[in-house]
């Protein structure tokens, strides 16, 4: 038999001793209690851990969810692969993956450089040369004049056609059978 303090009052109690004589310290009792301290402590923790994984799935998603949005200012539709924004705000240009405001087909950078090789390129200039010899020069002047009234002593300007022929809105009413007579 081995001497032991107790654990309460400090004496010294026999280790067989159910209870202490001093005090009435039990010892069963204060080992179930700690053993169920133990079980409280081991509970607690795993309710902690499980807490911390949700806050950090939920966080995980969160992210993923916004980088999976277009990133133009008030757009939620979901951004295509390799872009931060969706179709409506990517750049139509192959391998161009810009902003673009949605009213336009290229970011503002291809735009520059389309502009650039447009004015690089000579096929605007033929373009302009046909249009020329078949219209003639004044097609590019800053006035566009249209041709006058096909009527004889009329001098308005021509506003439609009837028969191939070029006729001010006084007269053109009159030709397609809304007035009286014809003015000579």
């Amino acid at each position: 038999m081995a001497l032991i303090k107790c654990p309460e009052c400090g004496k010294e109690i026999s280790d067989t001793a159910k209870s202490c004589p001093n005090c009435g310290y039990e010892k069963g009792k204060a080992e179930q209690n700690n053993s169920s301290d133990q079980s409280l402590n081991r509970s607690a923790i795993i309710k902690l851990i499980i807490v911390v994984a949700i806050f950090f799935i939920a966080i995980c998603c969160y992210v993923f969810y916004q980088e999976t949005r277009c990133n133009a200012h008030g757009c939620n539709e979901t951004a295509i692969s390799n872009s931060k924004y969706c179709e409506k705000h990517t750049c139509t240009n192959d391998g161009c993956y810009n902003y673009k405001e949605a009213w336009s087909t290229v970011c503002d950078t291809c735009y520059e450089i389309d502009m650039e090789n447009l004015k690089n390129d000579d096929t605007i200039d033929k373009m302009e040369e046909e249009l020329r010899e078949k219209y003639g020069d004044d097609i590019f002047s800053d006035e566009m004049h249209m041709p006058t009234c096909s009527m004889s002593g009329c001098d308005e300007e021509g506003t439609g056609t009837y028969g191939g022929k070029w006729y001010c809105s006084k007269h053109l009413y009159e030709m397609k059978g809304y007035g009286d007579t014809i003015a000579n």
